[in-house]
């Protein structure tokens, strides 16, 4: 599934957070845990800057994830891409957490997927689901120029 995050701001050259795209991570996580509890979730951001805005939501929401980190039953990891190698979980929420800056500039850089093999840790990222995927963005395909 794709989820447009259509006022996400990337907070370029400063924090590089997405705060808003972040509360949405925190958002569908609670919906996909009411609708699929029995579900483990994995989520993964385009960036560590992303990663900590993620965690910085889930406590501004008031959920523990620590106790969920650190079960027995790995119910949910929350990583950047370049950590998540081996990594599975039933559903995956992918957070790209680029996008326009405030000035509403969109810059081409996606941090370690602009690195040589970039693409290899993208394909990681996509592949890490047994049951669903959902990815979110504040950039939508057509407002990307080839």
């Amino acid at each position: 599934d794709f989820i447009d995050v259509k006022s996400g701001v990337y907070d370029r050259g400063k924090s590089r957070k997405n705060r808003v795209e972040a509360r949405e991570v925190v958002k569908q996580y609670k919906e996909l845990k009411k609708k699929f509890p029995e579900k483990s979730i994995g989520i993964i951001a385009f960036s560590i800057a992303q990663e900590n805005a993620i965690r910085e939501e889930f406590r501004v929401a008031g959920i523990n994830i620590e106790e969920s980190i650190n079960s027995q039953r790995e119910e949910l990891f929350i990583k950047n891409i370049e950590t998540v190698q081996g990594d599975e979980r039933d559903i995956i929420l992918i957070s790209v957490g680029y996008g326009k800056d405030s000035s509403g500039k969109l810059s081409y850089h996606f941090g370690p997927l602009n690195r040589d093999g970039g693409y290899k840790r993208l394909n990681v990222a996509i592949t890490r689901s047994r049951f669903k995927t959902m990815v979110l963005s504040s950039i939508s395909p057509e407002r990307i120029k080839s």
